[in-house]
């Protein structure tokens, strides 16, 4: 079973563009425990700079740099069967 990250980006109109990545878990982990230990590491138990956790940014094409931000939030993960 692999682990599906769902994440998001609000700009600040609280315009959202939606982010999901998938990642292998071969140890089988609980993903709840997975979710819990996560959200104590995020700024707030959401936040997070995409950036600085080498995962992809996501922002609008009129991204302005004295309204908007880099921080994106965490949506939740799951258990996903893929194949």
């Amino acid at each position: 079973m692999n682990i599906r990250f769902e994440y998001l980006y609000r700009d600040a109109g609280n315009y959202k563009i939606w982010g999901e990545l998938v990642f292998t878990n071969r140890k089988n982990l609980d993903v709840t425990d997975l979710n819990s230990r996560l959200i104590a590491q995020l700024i707030s138990n959401q936040f997070f700079e995409a950036e600085k956790v080498a995962i992809p940014r996501l922002r609008f094409e009129n991204y302005d740099e004295t309204l908007d931000h880099g921080w994106h939030e965490f949506h939740g993960s799951s258990g996903k069967v893929v194949g």
